[in-house]
């Protein structure tokens, strides 16, 4: 294991057209004593890179600086994918102090008009300066674009930030803008631990509402589910050409 993706709450204050948010049924938090301990367990098996972000908005949870403390008592990396209308100065601040090494914001328009379109509920103009703002702290800063027809002739780029895109994969009624897949094994499952606010652990973190699982962190244990038979399965499965016969996979196109 390398990385670990530990959902700090699926609760988000936008209604992003190319995102399931609105679909999802589970807590609307990991529990603090829960999460510590998966945190540990995940450590303990080798992950180096923590991730508090899969489908909510983390700026939402209320005990995320002390998610993000209780993971730097280790050397390891902490990060936040947000949509970054809510980081404020101040809560930049109270981010970086806890702990937090780098911060990915997702800005998929170069105007306001496509980007409001888009990112239903968020302010264009409010984003765009917290970015800048945070860019000014000095902490580690990417912005990233989800390339889709409504805005593909509007690349977003900042200067300080790591700028990067990705493509949407036409899931949730908007027409997929790319043809990347491959039959190539994802290296997903051999390196990316990912466990939503209920403790259940999808195949990947493509697994949005956890239809595929391999078993449920909280109660068995992460060392029992990362090494378990169901997971083993899957993953020989991969290695040996099975890769379309998986109903998730076959629709992916994501590159890890």
């Amino acid at each position: 294991m390398r990385a670990a993706i530990l959902e700090s709450t699926v609760l988000c204050n936008s209604r992003c057209v190319m995102c399931p948010n609105r679909f999802i049924e589970r807590a609307p938090f990991m529990p603090v004593d829960a999460f510590k301990r998966v945190a540990d367990e995940a450590y303990d098996l080798g992950a180096r890179e923590f991730s508090l972000s899969q489908y909510g908005e983390p700026l939402i949870d209320p005990d995320l600086e002390t998610r993000i403390a209780y993971l730097r008592r280790h050397d390891v990396m902490v990060m936040l994918f947000t949509n970054g209308s809510l980081m404020s100065r101040d809560r930049a601040k109270s981010l970086i102090d806890a702990g937090l090494t780098n911060c990915a914001f997702s800005l998929d328009g170069g105007t306001k008009e496509t980007y409001e379109r888009i990112r239903v509920g968020l302010d264009f103009d409010t984003v765009v300066a917290n970015i800048r703002n945070f860019i000014a702290t000095g902490c580690e800063t990417r912005v990233h674009q989800v390339i889709m027809e409504a805005n593909q002739h509007e690349r977003v780029e900042f200067e300080g930030a790591d700028n990067s895109i990705g493509f949407c994969e036409g899931r949730w009624g908007v027409p997929a803008y790319t043809d990347q897949y491959t039959d190539e094994p994802c290296v997903s499952p051999f390196q990316t631990l990912t466990v939503l606010t209920n403790g259940e652990v999808p195949v990947c973190c493509q697994d949005w509402d956890g239809k595929y699982t391999m078993g449920n962190a909280f109660t068995k244990g992460v060392a029992a589910v990362w090494d378990g038979h169901r997971y083993n399965r899957f993953r020989h499965r991969m290695l040996n050409g099975h890769k379309r016969g998986f109903p998730l996979c076959r629709e992916c196109k994501a590159r890890y």
